[in-house]
């Protein structure tokens, strides 16, 4: 039996609202204050230009926004709207980390490492 349509169209601006307001309110606005470690050296002679207060605005809020898309594809195209019986494969696992990693958080850091990860791995493989 199929939920009412009511009902699912609650839940999707009910989520849509909270993820865009947190994303912007939390991961984008208090972005600084939360991740960075404000006693470093580094971080106190960028935290006086106000294009690294956007940037990292811009960044973490649109890698929260990314992740709580993500979640919403997944809960309401991918589970709720599912005809047939749902088999987990390797496409919603990547689709259910990125919507952890996005809504926690932890997305700009998980793709900063990233490229340092396929250096070193790089540079072990050279030997």
């Amino acid at each position: 039996m199929k939920p009412d349509t009511t009902i699912i169209c609650v839940a999707k601006i009910a989520v849509a609202l909270l993820g865009a307001g947190l994303s912007v309110f939390l991961y984008g606005w208090h972005a600084v204050h939360i991740f960075v470690p404000e006693d470093d050296p580094f971080v106190a002679r960028k935290k006086q230009y106000t294009c690294w207060w956007v940037h990292q605005f811009c960044l973490n809020c649109i890698c929260s926004l990314v992740g709580w898309g993500a979640a919403y594809f997944f809960i309401f195209y991918r589970l709720w709207c599912s005809v047939k019986p749902i088999t987990f494969t390797a496409s919603d696992a990547v689709i259910i980390l990125l919507a952890l990693l996005g809504m926690a958080g932890f997305l700009p850091l998980t793709l900063s490492l990233i490229p340092r990860a396929l250096g070193s791995l790089v540079s072990l493989i050279k030997g």
